[in-house]
C-alpha cells in the first residue's frame, strides 16, 4: 500500500479546537479491498468478544 493521497472532507470548529477530517482518495477496487479487510477484522473482533463473554459466563456459573 504506497503513500496515500488525501482530500479535505470536512472542517469542524469547536471552542478550543479546529478539526479537519481528511479522507484518502481511493480507486473503487482499493476501497472494496479495504472494506473487505475491515469486515474480516470486525468479524474476528466480535468473535473474540463473544468467546470472552461465554468464558466469563461459564466461569460465573461454575463459581455459583
Amino acid at each position: 500500500m504506497g503513500q496515500d493521497e488525501y482530500r479535505l472532507e470536512n472542517t469542524y470548529h469547536f471552542p478550543n479546537a479546529i478539526v479537519r477530517v481528511h479522507r484518502p482518495v481511493l480507486t473503487e477496487e482499493e476501497e472494496q479491498r479495504r472494506m473487505e479487510k475491515f469486515k474480516e477484522a470486525t468479524a474476528r473482533f466480535l468473535t473474540a468478544v463473544y468467546r470472552e463473554r461465554e468464558k466469563q459466563k461459564s466461569e460465573n456459573e461454575a463459581s455459583a
